[in-house]
């Protein structure tokens, strides 16, 4: 009987919407307000896998970049869209 790749994780679960990403605490490192991209120092994400460590985010909107400075406490929320890690909502801290 075949199995598909519910054995991964991957099965009818993952069709499913997928739940509003939990708050990240970081720090500003870079703003490329051009490209739509901040780069973060972050905590770990485990929703995402990930490790604490600097990586770049794109934003879903431009505006929320806006007010930003290099060396700023943040917590974040970010998620996977296309492939991409996409910044959904950013506050000082």
């Amino acid at each position: 009987m075949p199995q598909g790749h519910a054995h991964h994780g991957l099965g009818t679960a993952a069709a499913a919407p997928a739940a509003e990403a939990p708050w990240t605490n970081g720090e500003v490192r870079k703003i490329d307000t051009a490209a739509g991209k901040l780069t973060l120092r972050h905590d770990d994400m485990p929703h995402l896998g990930m490790m604490g460590m600097t990586m770049v985010f794109k934003a879903a909107d431009p505006a929320l970049l806006q007010g930003l400075t290099v060396g700023q406490a943040v917590r974040f929320k970010a998620q996977r869209e296309g492939g991409q890690l996409t910044l959904t909502a950013i506050e000082r801290r």
